[in-house]
Parts: structure tokens; C-alpha cells; sequence
């Protein structure tokens, strides 16, 4: 069984908001669109906001980005 304390689970949820932005940055250099550059800011918004998170019950942010 692995158990995940805040800083572990942050950490995942962290470079995963990261990943994702890039690959969207990436993608948008060659077919540049509004909804990517909405997209890459609310990741950007997402991982700014990840570390005033109070519990890990409380990391929608992934959600919210997933969602994006």
C-alpha cells in the first residue's frame, strides 16, 4: 500500500499541471488557437494557486486542469 502525504501528492499534481502546459505551449507554437491560450492560463493559474491548497482534499486543481 503507498501512502501519499501533501507534499508528495502536491509534488504529482505539480509536475502534472507542468506537463501538460508544456505540451499545450508546444502544440499551440504549430496551430495557434484562443481555446489553447485559455487552456495554458488557467494551468499556469492552476499551479500558481496548488500550494495554497489546505489539504489534499482540497486539490480540484487537477480536475479544473484535466477539465481545461
Amino acid at each position: 500500500m503507498v501512502v501519499f502525504d501533501c507534499c508528495n501528492a502536491e509534488a504529482i499534481v505539480a509536475a502534472k499541471l507542468h506537463n501538460s502546459r508544456a505540451l499545450l505551449l508546444k502544440l499551440n507554437r504549430r496551430r495557434h488557437t484562443d481555446e489553447a491560450l485559455i487552456a495554458i492560463a488557467l494551468l499556469a493559474d492552476c499551479m500558481d494557486k496548488l500550494s495554497l491548497a489546505e489539504s489534499m482534499d482540497a486539490r480540484g486543481y487537477e480536475g479544473k486542469a484535466a477539465a481545461a
